[in-house]
């Protein structure tokens, strides 16, 4: 029998049949994570929500006063950078108006969530990599810099991989070709290399050993396969094409570019984001620690009516409309510009997603120094300090 049951990945590997088994085992349970699953409070009945998948509750880490998961013990991303374990990075935030205003195409209206989706548009995604080539070009590092692209889909992924091959500037594909000792044609050929579940004939691993190890493909243009797990410590760039509404799913993706890398000198990371996920968690709002809710409380059924005579019943609707197919508008059909450029430093503090860890300490060593320095205790009184009163101050 186990004494000591140690789970990696913890959020998302305790659930179903692992569960059941991890219970068996009566020892000391130890889930390492990330990104701990908050889980989602769902309606039950009309009297209950019932909190589930939640990685807290799995791990007797739940505070049903606050409603809030307290870790046994954290190690934030901040103390990582802090301390010299990770990278520190930046955030470039790049507006084009067709992402954030959609457009009208042969009489459809595209709403600016279902870019990727149900459609794209080259013109749209030929800005953006014009984009991103302008800062690259830029850079202060000699050398290609790795990047990894998170698409949202395989249709706008082939797309992308073709515009990063073609739109590839004269002269960087020469000095790539220099410096990986390939030729210019090599290089426009395979600079930026699709990698999904459907490459290779469905056998991606090739691809993603070939981005890791080799020196071309430059970018790696990803679908769900290297969003979460994935250690490539030569990432510098993080292209972000795909909008999410989970605080987790950012923080995987952000991940992936902030292991160090001495050998390249690596000194940071950059995350280029053309659709708004770095400000949309730069909301103190976003937390790993509440569970979301999900759904409203369902609306009363109504009673059937008692059998009687009647109007005789009307013939069922017609049926919802199928879903749209996927609509690619060819590049020279629409419009598209960058409205708004902003490079954002990231600080000690990190983005407001890691702010709350900042608030939280901060609270934590006034509480302490209150309970410790009757100075402090004087300021929550309202009463007047003297030098005499101050021995030990905040610094």
């Amino acid at each position: 029998m186990f004494r000591l049951v140690v789970t990696d990945e913890c959020h998302r590997s305790i659930y179903g049949k692992h569960m059941a088994t991890l219970g068996h085992f009566d020892a000391i349970h130890i889930g390492l994570t990330a990104t701990p699953n908050p889980g989602e409070l769902r309606w039950v009945s009309e009297y209950e929500r019932r909190l589930v998948k939640s990685t807290y509750i799995f791990y007797d880490c739940w505070n049903s006063a606050r409603q809030e998961g307290e870790p046994t013990f954290a190690y934030r991303i901040t103390d990582a950078v802090r301390d010299g374990y990770l990278a520190n990075y930046k955030v470039y935030l790049a507006e084009s108006i067709l992402t954030y205003e959609g457009a009208v195409w042969e009489g459809d209206e595209i709403a600016p969530g279902e870019w990727g989706r149900t459609a794209e548009s080259g013109d749209r995604l030929r800005v953006i990599i014009d984009e991103y080539f302008s800062v690259e070009e830029n850079s202060p590092q000699p050398r290609p810099r790795r990047t990894i692209v998170f698409a949202v889909s395989e249709k706008q992924a082939v797309v992308v991989e073709r515009l990063l091959n073609l739109l590839l500037p004269d002269e960087a594909c020469l000095r790539i070709a220099q410096q990986t000792n390939r030729s210019a044609g090599q290089v426009r050929q395979e600079f930026a290399m699709k990698i999904t579940c459907y490459s290779n004939n469905g056998n991606p691993k090739p691809i993603i050993d070939q981005f890791k190890f080799d020196p071309l493909p430059v970018v790696a243009v990803s679908v769900d396969m290297l969003d979460t797990g994935y250690d490539h410590r030569e990432v510098e760039n993080l292209v972000m094409l795909r909008p999410t509404q989970s605080a987790i799913k950012y923080a995987q993706m952000r991940g992936r570019g902030s292991r160090l890398c001495p050998r390249i000198g690596k000194p940071d990371f950059l995350i280029y984001d053309f659709v708004g996920n770095t400000e949309k968690f730069n909301d103190p709002g976003a937390r790993y620690d509440r569970p979301k809710l999900v759904g409203p409380r369902p609306a009363p059924q109504p009673q059937p009516p008692e059998p009687g005579p009647g109007p005789e019943p009307q013939p069922p609707g017609p049926p919802p409309p199928p879903p749209r197919e996927f609509t690619l508008i060819p590049e020279g059909s629409l419009e598209d510009e960058i409205r708004r450029r902003e490079t954002i430093i990231v600080g000690p503090e990190g983005l407001a997603i890691d702010r709350r860890t900042y608030r939280d300490r901060w609270a934590e060593l006034v509480q302490h120094l209150r309970e410790t320095d009757p100075a402090v205790e004087r300021i929550f009184a309202g009463e007047e300090l003297t030098d005499a009163n101050v021995t030990n101050p905040i610094t």
